[in-house]
């Protein structure tokens, strides 16, 4: 089972596809709902290029395209995801170090000053 409800993508026209190239043929409900077989089959007209995409955040359109041309998407989407991933770290290592410089020290049961974080 899987819950897309009250999420933007819900409202794609192949959501319910996309859901099953996402996760895999086993997946029997979405949002508590039976996958219908033209779905299934749907999902398996795209085929697993466009399943593959859609795992790294491709939303299928009505546009066909040769291998070569999904190769192209997925090292699009791919690039994006490294991107995306490389500024997030940067953005965690960023709050660590602040918040590891604003945290207060207290002293322990020996005596020396420690941070808070020492003691995690």
């Amino acid at each position: 089972r899987i819950w897309i409800g009250g999420n933007p993508l819900a409202a794609h026209e192949l959501a319910a596809a996309m859901c099953l190239m996402s996760v895999g043929s086993n997946l029997m409900r979405i949002d508590d709902v039976g996958i219908l077989p033209a779905i299934r089959e749907q999902a398996m007209l795209l085929g697993p290029r466009a399943a593959e995409a859609v795992r790294a955040g491709w939303l299928p359109d009505s546009i066909e395209r040769s291998d070569p041309q999904f190769d192209e998407l997925l090292d699009e989407l791919h690039s994006h995801s490294r991107a995306d991933r490389a500024v997030e770290v940067a953005a965690a290592e960023r709050r660590r170090r602040q918040t590891a410089s604003t945290t207060p020290s207290r002293t322990d049961s020996g005596g020396a000053n420690r941070s808070v974080n020492d003691s995690l």
